[in-house]
Order: C-alpha cells, then structure tokens, then sequence
C-alpha cells in the first residue's frame, strides 16, 4: 500500500486587480474590504458629470448557455468589460443620455443597439448572439450547413478565442465541445494537441504532462482553480508531486486551460504552470439538460462478445460497455440556485504489443559489414483491463449577479490490471557468426552463457482513487474580484498482485543455446527464428 500526495486541505482568500497597480498590501486590504462588504450600489461617478449603470446578460441560443468573456462597450469611449461566468455584466459611470452599445464575440455579428441610461438610475440590457453566416446585413436569407455538422467546432473555437483573448497571462485554453465525447475521458488525450505541453505515455496510457520543458512534478493540476492530490505510481515510498490523469475523469468538463505564467491569485508552488480544469455549471445554461453516452469499446487486434482466454487464466469477452451521464437542473429561485450532477463508466481490454532490438555497433565485424548489426530480438505482450468509474456533482447558488456561492464534490475509482509477457532472444557480438546483418541473426552457442532465451512476466495491478470536496465564494465588485476557496482532497494508490490472486514476476531462463533469426526487411518485426544448437527450447525441463 503506498500514498503519494495524500491529502490536500486549504483555505485561501486572494484578491485581484485587474484595473490598478499598488502596493500587494494595498491590494490584499482592499480586496478583504471588498470580499465582505453588502451589496452595494454602483461606484460613485465622477463630481459634476451625469451617470447611471447599465447591466445585463448575454446568451447564445445555439447551445442555450449564457456566454462569458462576452466584450460589451459603449461606443465612443473607453467604457467596455467583459461577461462573467454566466453571462452577466456591468458598465459603470455611463455618461446619462442616449449611448450605442457595442457587442463582439468571436465567431459571431457585432451587435450594436442604442439605449437612454438616466442619471443615477441603472438600465438593464439583455442581448442574444447570432453566428457570422446566419444572414447578412441586408436580412436576406442566407443558406447554411447544419447545425449539428459546425456549432460544436464554432462554439468550442469561440469559446477558446474569447477566453485568450481577455486572460490576464499566458495561457491557452481547448474547450471541451471541440472533441466531443472520450472513450475513455483522459484528459491527455485533449492536452497532447497543445503546443508547449509534453504528454508522458505509459505504453497506452496518457499519464502526465510537462510543460514549458520542466518535468511534470513542477507543474499542478487543478478542479476550478482548487489543486488536486495525485497517488503517483513510482516506487514503493517514492516521494513525487507530479498528478496523474487517471485520477480524474473528463466527465462534466467544460474546458482546460493550461496557464504558462501564474497571476497572483493562483497558487504559487507551480514553476511549469498549471492545468485548470473548469466544470459546468447549470448557472451558464438557460433550462434543464440531460446528456448520455452509451455503447461499447472494442480494440481493433482482438474485439468480440464471445469470452475468449485472458492472462488471468479465465475467459472475458473483449468488446466492453461504456456509460456517461450529465444532468443540468433549470433556473430555480428565480434563476439564483442550480445544480448538476454527472457519472461515467467505462470498461476497456487492451491488447499491448512492442518489438524491441539492441545493436551493436562497434566490433569488428559490425565495422566490416559497414551497419550495425542486431544481438537481440525482444517481443513484450501486456494485454490488461481497465476499469475506470467516476461522478461528482455541484450546487451554485447566486443570490446577486455579484456574488456566487458553489459547493462541489467528485470522485474517481480507477483499477488497471495488466500482465506483462517478455520474450528476449539474446547474444552478443563476440558470438554473432557470419552472414549477421540488420536482417539476419546467426548467434553461435560456443558454450557461451550469454547466447539465450530469456522469458519474464510481470501480473499484477494498479488500484487508485480521488475525492474532492470544494467550497467556493466568489465576489465581483467594478474592477474587484475576491475568492474565498475550502477544498480537501485525497489520493490514495495500492498497487501488487495479490488483490487479484497472482505472482508478480516469474522470470525464466534458457542459456547456451544457438539460433537463427531472419526477417525480410529492416522495417519489418516478423522474425522467422530457428534453434540451431543447446538443450531443447520446446522442452519445459531444459529452462531453469
């Protein structure tokens, strides 16, 4: 049993200013005033000039959610921000009078519309996105692909290109409508298309992520700005921070944003960056939604219903199930309280094959024959099963559009059990005999214990588990955003053989015997392998 990373529990306040510069104490004052202050009115205009607010949300009916990084401006002056969370904004010290305002969003018709703000008195003005296409400025029709063939790329591009464009650092972000749903909802799998960011393989399996070049214990991974503790799969009481993404499922993601350059209310303890993982919230969504995947996952070198022979010495079949579920709840109290609840299951055989060769590049023979020549033809068989069970669910309730309260909890159950089968055929180049080549083995016995055939395997299994509970206070006043954050968080990993009844290694060896091994191209791994001398290879006694 080991645990890496076990527990993480926190209480963080911060404070952000994204329209001043002072002293970091200032700032931490002011924002600890703002976080605890009543709702207010609108700040104070300016002595001797007219000015009222006007405030909002924007929506997209294409996907039925209310848009955040929305630009909203007031044509002729400096007055402009952008759309929270759900949709919702607030323009400040508006000079009274009639003003143009001016909506952009990418992918999507500027919307301009006059509207009369009164001094003193706050004006309310909702808008709706339409999409570049749907019809020109004439309001003639103009003929367009299906909705279901583009809107998933368009809003998941929109979305990624709002996002960078108004972030505060460097980051990039990749939404999760741009790749649908995911077998087997890693994370990897979205973030490898990123530039900047190294994913680590584990034969099949995307496991961690480096970025900016720095390994991947420098950087974090996190759930809504919260960290997340990761069980690593080093050895037996290795001591490593780096987060694992079979600890978390994809399920009821709605982007990534992987952030190159920290701000200060980001947790500092993450030189590489860090992996943001933002859920969705029923806030964002006009209505009730129920979203389900089902089906089965099948590998394409051995797939059927039929049970057929496995490593564990009993019979599966290796076509398998796989479920998902979101459910997002609608307005209620008025819009102010939603909830979303989400589970996922999936069920996967792998087949897992590797050729391997070593070389020798320096004797004299291989100096001769001008190319290197092979020693040893190495073939590894690791089929396993993953199992991979996750859900979670999150309560937002938003009493003001300036204040947001959100409590959330997920879990993630993963069990990876997988037998490793080695066949090694082995020499070296004192014992390579004539007519060696990049095609062609002939390993002489000589009596040379270093002449063999080695076989080894390794049957065991991985089991790991991640819990989350978060609560979250968020409050937006002007320019002031203040963030209380409760988190806790456990990993926990157990790994061996004998949760499943087998022996973990079991190696086996036959020495002094000699062979031929041919193939009919460098790029081919189809050896054609004959023993020419020793004890019988086909004979169980002969291996010690």
């Amino acid at each position: 049993m080991k645990t890496a990373n076990p527990t993480i529990g926190a209480l963080r306040f911060s404070g952000l200013v994204r329209q001043a510069a002072a002293p970091r104490f200032v700032l931490q004052l002011l924002a600890l005033i703002a976080a605890f202050l009543p709702l207010c009115p609108s700040p104070l205009a300016a002595q001797g000039v007219a000015t009222g607010t006007i405030t909002g949300r924007v929506f997209n009916p294409a996907t039925s959610e209310y848009i955040r990084n929305v630009e909203v401006r007031v044509a002729g002056t400096s007055l402009a921000v952008e759309t929270e969370g759900n949709g919702f904004y607030q323009l400040f010290n508006v000079p009274a009078g009639e003003v143009t305002l001016s909506v952009t969003y990418p992918g999507y018709n500027t919307i301009t519309e006059k509207l009369n703000v009164s001094a003193g008195a706050t004006a309310v003005r909702d808008f709706e996105l339409t999409a570049l296409g749907s019809a020109d400025k004439a309001g003639e029709k103009v003929y367009t692909l299906e909705k279901f063939v583009v809107s998933t790329e368009r809003e998941g591009q929109s979305k990624m290109i709002a996002e960078q464009k108004q972030a505060m650092n460097v980051k990039q972000v990749v939404s999760a409508d741009n790749f649908g749903n995911m077998t087997e909802q890693n994370i990897g799998e979205f973030l490898k298309y990123l530039p900047g960011v190294a994913i680590d393989y584990v034969e099949t399996d995307t496991r961690t992520a480096g970025m900016g070049g720095m390994d991947p214990k420098y950087g974090y991974v996190t759930l809504d700005g919260n960290p997340q503790a990761s069980g690593d799969s080093g050895a037996f009481g290795g001591n490593s921070r780096q987060f694992e993404f079979e600890s978390v499922s994809m399920n009821n993601i709605e982007s990534i944003e992987v952030n190159k350059t920290l701000t200060p209310d980001m947790w500092a303890d993450a030189p590489a960056g860090t992996v943001n993982l933002r859920t969705r919230s029923a806030l964002d969504r006009k209505g009730s939604r129920l979203g389900f995947t089902t089906g089965f996952v099948f590998n394409s070198l051995e797939h059927g219903f039929k049970k057929t022979p496995r490593h564990d010495d009993d019979k599966h079949a290796k076509t398998r199930p796989m479920f998902a579920f979101d459910y997002s709840s609608g307005a209620i109290l008025g819009g102010k309280l939603g909830f979303t609840v989400n589970a996922s299951f999936t069920n996967i055989y792998k087949e897992q094959f590797r050729h391997s060769l070593s070389y020798d590049y320096t004797s004299a023979q291989a100096v001769a024959a001008g190319t290197p020549l092979v020693t040893a033809v190495n073939y590894k068989d690791g089929p396993k099963l993953v199992d991979k069970s996750g859900g979670g669910f999150k309560v937002d309730y938003q009493p003001f559009p300036t204040l947001r309260m959100t409590l959330a909890a997920s879990f993630t159950d993963f069990d990876d059990f997988f037998a490793n089968r080695n066949l090694n055929f082995n020499t070296t180049s004192a014992n390579l005999g004539a007519g060696s080549s990049m095609t062609k083995v002939v390993a002489n016995n000589s009596n040379n214990a270093s002449t063999a055939l080695n076989q080894s395997g390794e049957s065991t299994g991985k089991q790991k588990d991640n819990t989350n509970v978060s609560y979250l206070v968020n409050y937006k006043l002007g320019p002031w955003t203040a963030d209380l954050s409760l988190l806790y968080s456990r990993a926990r990993e157990q790994r061996g053989g004998l949760e499943y009844g087998t022996i973990g290694n079991t190696p086996v060896r036959l020495s002094r015997v000699g062979f031929t091994a041919q193939r009919p191209s460098i790029d081919s791994s189809e050896w054609t392998i004959t023993q020419t001398s020793g004890a019988d290879w086909y004979n169980w006694a002969s291996w010690g």
